[in-house]
Formats: structure tokens, C-alpha cells, sequence
């Protein structure tokens, strides 16, 4: 390479980072922040940094990909696109989505911004990639801007859509490493469907949602009702015969909560069983702790209730300790 030549590639250098250093130094502080999330959107998605990723967004949004497959706009809560991204992103050997010419438009505590964006997609000998522009709108409040609606609009697209079914596939162990996120709404989802079936006396899918050495732990059965049961065969034993005592059960969840450690869950609920021959209705309220292990299995389920409630309720009074 003559001088003249490398003279030339570094005027070019030295032009183009000026550039991008006065373009920076003309947004206002509000319009780095939003470029800096329109940024965030894809180096997050990229990484599967779930957790930090639905920080990006409102409560709730509206979410727009009708371009590309033709659904409606859809309004969700961070925590449903997150479960939606990490059902699929981890899947893929790589992703890659690049941001460019990212242009905000602030107005007091609304904004909008648009930018390019190239989405490369990669597994096994499979690709696809989609080239258009996201359009977003913003929000400020506490001092924090968020993502309200985010639209994509596409302008050409190459490779096949086969890329999904094998990356959703690889995702199904991949999709759930480190993230707090989606940990903790897997295992608050599998709460609510162990009340679900219990209350449509699916027994066998009931003792399914726990691991092979999971216990049910009652710590107020003040000696008069189960103290509970440790492993498959002993929650099987223990279930099976609950629903042909009763004529039928409903258990309505008040608050559940994942803990700071995502693979423990906490849930208020209130449980009301229907006596057999028209003898009334038994109801009580409870406070319980789930504890998953890794694939999503229950490890230890801990029913805390009133005892007195309970012992009122089957005609048991007499016999509390």
C-alpha cells in the first residue's frame, strides 16, 4: 500500500469518527438514552440477557410484526415477550441483529425513534434474514424512558424459515440459562397449573409436575391430617383417593410471587372444597412455598393452613392436639 494511499484511509477513518463524535455530541440527553435502548433491543436479544432485556419495556406495549407474518399488533407484558424470545433466540447457533441510522424524536415526556435493522439468523447449515426498519415509541416516567409499541416493517427478507423449528427444538435446553425472568414465570406458571389440575382431579398430571424425590411438606397438620408425603409412589398414594371425598374443588390464587431466587415461588390462595351430600362447603386460606429444580420439576411444596379452620370444617375439633 503506497503512502498516499494509507494517507487517504486514515483522512477516511479520522472523517468518519469525527462524524459520528459530532452526531453524538448533538443529541440531547434524552435522545442518547433512547438510541442507547434502540441499541440495547439488540445486543440483548443477541446475548439472551432476558432479565435485562424486559427492563427495556413498559408494563405493558404494543408489539407489531405484522409485515413479516401477518398477525395483528398484539399489546403484551415484558414478561410474555421475554418467555416468547426465550423460547426461540437461544435456539440458534448465532444471531446477529445489527443496528443502524437510529433517528429519536423527542417531545417532552413522549419520543419516537426509527432505525434500520439487518436480523441474521444461524443453525446447523440453515440461515435467515430479514432486512427492514423498527419504529418505536416511548415513554418517560421516574426519570426512565420505555418502549410503549415497537413496529417492524420489512423491506426484504433471504434464506428460509426453516431456521425455526430446529432452533425452538435446541432452545428447549438452552432457553432458560441465567435469566431470573424467565426462570421464575416458568416455575409461577407451573403453580398455577398444579391448582389447575388438582381442581380438575388430574391426579397422574398433578404428581408429573413433581421430580422423582419431590415432597409435599404440612407443617400444621396439627396431628389430626397428613403431614404430607416425599416421592412419586407416596404423592400418588397420598392424592389419588382426595378426589372421591369431595364434589369437587376450586382454589383461586390471591398472590404469587417469585423470590429473589427465581427457582423458589411464594402463593396466596384461597381453597374451597365442596362436601359430599350437600354437607356445605369446607374453605380455607393458605400460604405456600414451591421449590423447582432446574428442569422445572417441583422439589418441595410446603402447605401452610389454618388447623383449627380445618379441623372446624370436618367435624375434627375434639381431636386437635
Amino acid at each position: 500500500m503506497t503512502k498516499t494511499l494509507i494517507s487517504l484511509v486514515t483522512l477516511l477513518i479520522i472523517t468518519t469518527a469525527n462524524a459520528q463524535e459530532n452526531t453524538m455530541k448533538n443529541l440531547s440527553s434524552d435522545e442518547a438514552a433512547i438510541a442507547s435502548i434502540v441499541e440495547s433491543v439488540a445486543v440483548f436479544a443477541d446475548r439472551a440477557e432476558f432479565d435485562a432485556l424486559s427492563r427495556l419495556y413498559a408494563d405493558e406495549f404494543t408489539l407489531d410484526y405484522s409485515s413479516l407474518n401477518g398477525q395483528d399488533p398484539t399489546t403484551k407484558k415484558p414478561l410474555q415477550l421475554m418467555q416468547e424470545w426465550a423460547a426461540v433466540l437461544p435456539g440458534f447457533d448465532r444471531t446477529r441483529h445489527a443496528i443502524s441510522d437510529v433517528e429519536v424524536d423527542v417531545s417532552g415526556k413522549t419520543a419516537t425513534a426509527r432505525a434500520n435493522v439487518t436480523a441474521s439468523h444461524w443453525i446447523a447449515d440453515l440461515f435467515w434474514q430479514v432486512e427492514g426498519q423498527y419504529a418505536y415509541n416511548f415513554i418517560e416516567a421516574d426519570d426512565q424512558w420505555k418502549i410503549t409499541s415497537m413496529t417492524f416493517n420489512l423491506e426484504n427478507e433471504t434464506g428460509t424459515r426453516d431456521v425455526f423449528a430446529p432452533a425452538i427444538e435446541a432452545a428447549k435446553s438452552k432457553a432458560l440459562p441465567g435469566n431470573k425472568v424467565t426462570i421464575a414465570e416458568r416455575n409461577k406458571e407451573r403453580v398455577r397449573t398444579l391448582f389447575s389440575v388438582l381442581e380438575n382431579e388430574d391426579i397422574p398430571t398433578f404428581v408429573d409436575l413433581f421430580a422423582e424425590n419431590g415432597s409435599q411438606i404440612n407443617p400444621y397438620n396439627a396431628g389430626i391430617f397428613p403431614k404430607g408425603a416425599k416421592g412419586k409412589e407416596e404423592l400418588l398414594a397420598y392424592w389419588t383417593p382426595v378426589p372421591t371425598r369431595f364434589d369437587g374443588m376450586q382454589f383461586m390464587i390471591e398472590e404469587i410471587l417469585a423470590t429473589e431466587d427465581p427457582y423458589i415461588v411464594f402463593v396466596r390462595y384461597r381453597g374451597e372444597i365442596k362436601l359430599k351430600d350437600n354437607a356445605g362447603t369446607y374453605a380455607n386460606n393458605y400460604y405456600s412455598t414451591f421449590r423447582f429444580n432446574k428442569e422445572g420439576k417441583i422439589t418441595e411444596y410446603v402447605e401452610i393452613f389454618d388447623p383449627v379452620v380445618a379441623a372446624r370444617g370436618f367435624g375434627l375439633l375434639d381431636q386437635l392436639k
